[in-house]
C-alpha cells in the first residue's frame, strides 16, 4: 500500500511538471499590420517579415501575392499608407500562409473588391462572405478558434476580384519541449519498471 502511495505521488508530480513546463512553452500572440513593408514588396519579403514577428517560420504564397497600399493608391484595406497583403492576378486571388510552429486561433482584416472572400484553415473553410448582393465588401473575421491547432490558412474568393488581408493576429499552439517529453518518457519507464517488479 506504501508503494502504491508513493508511485502516485510520484505520478502526479511527473503530470504537474509536464503541466508547468508545456505551459511555459505557450508563445505570444503574433499580430501582422505589414505597415513597415513597402508597397510591392513580394512574398518573400512578406514572408520574412511574419517569422521575425511570430519567432518561427511562416511560409507566403499564392497568386501574384504583394504588399500594397500608398499615398497615391490605397488600395482595399484602407486608408493612405496602410499597408495591407493583397492578391491580384487575372481570374486567379490566393493568398497562402503556411505556419512552421501550428495555430489555435486566428483574426483579421478582409476585403475584396467584387465578389466573395473565403477562408481556408488545412482545407477546411472557416470563414465565408459572398458579396454579390451587397456593395459593403470590407470588414473585420472576428476571433476565430480551432478547434484542432492548423498549419494552412489560405484566402481566396471566387475568381472575379482582388483581395486582401491586414491586421492578423494568430496564437500559436504550445509546443511540447524536449525536457516535458523527457518527463514524461522517465514516467512511463519508471511505470514500466514497477509493473515489472510486482
Amino acid at each position: 500500500m506504501k508503494r502504491a502511495a508513493l508511485f502516485f505521488i510520484f505520478l502526479l508530480t511527473m503530470f504537474v511538471a509536464t503541466s508547468a513546463a508545456s505551459a511555459a512553452l505557450l508563445m505570444p500572440p503574433a499580430t501582422f499590420d505589414f505597415d513597415s513593408l513597402r508597397p510591392g514588396d513580394n512574398s518573400d519579403a512578406i514572408s520574412r517579415y511574419m517569422t521575425d514577428i511570430y519567432g518561427a517560420g511562416v511560409g507566403v504564397t499564392g497568386w501574384s501575392v504583394d504588399v500594397e497600399g500608398s499615398w497615391l493608391q490605397p488600395g482595399l484595406l484602407g486608408g493612405f499608407q496602410d499597408r495591407y497583403v493583397e492578391s491580384d492576378s487575372y481570374n486567379q486571388h490566393q493568398i497562402v500562409l503556411s505556419f512552421a510552429v501550428p495555430i489555435i486561433s486566428v483574426q483579421f482584416d478582409w476585403a475584396t473588391s467584387v465578389d466573395a472572400f473565403n477562408a481556408y484553415a488545412d482545407g477546411a473553410l472557416f470563414f465565408n462572405k459572398d458579396f454579390s448582393w451587397s456593395l459593403a465588401r470590407d470588414g473585420n473575421s472576428g476571433l476565430i478558434t480551432f478547434l484542432s491547432p492548423v498549419s494552412v490558412l489560405m484566402f481566396t474568393d471566387n475568381g472575379l476580384g482582388a483581395i486582401g488581408i491586414d491586421n492578423l493576429t494568430v496564437n500559436a499552439a504550445a509546443v511540447p519541449e524536449p525536457a516535458t517529453l523527457l518527463l514524461l518518457g522517465m514516467g512511463l519507464v519508471g511505470l514500466a519498471g514497477w509493473r515489472r517488479r510486482k
